[in-house]
């Protein structure tokens, strides 16, 4: 098993990842699993009523998570994938 299918098994399970940006190294695991970001907050050290962003693998994903405007739809389908962040506001 290679770095990634390890990294991919172990946040699947709800443990802490390090996964490395163009900018820095983060800390991570899966956002749907309360124990799991429990941890992370515990190991960042962060308080509980802090948001946390959350990563996503498709514009898919983020219209499940996010409230996506016209202007990030536009965004998310011009460059992503790719290195581009946009913040949005988190669903209920």
């Amino acid at each position: 098993m290679d770095e990634i299918d390890a990294a991919v098994e172990a946040a699947g399970a709800g443990e802490l990842i390090v996964l490395p940006s163009d900018t820095v190294y983060g800390i991570g695991t899966r956002p749907d699993d309360p124990a799991a970001t429990a941890r992370l907050f515990a190991a960042k050290r962060r308080p509980l009523d802090l948001e946390l962003p959350v990563l996503v693998p498709s514009t898919t994903a983020a219209h499940g998570i996010a409230e996506v405007d016209d202007r990030a739809r536009r965004l998310m389908h011009a460059f992503w994938p790719g290195a581009l962040t946009i913040v949005l506001p988190r669903t209920n």
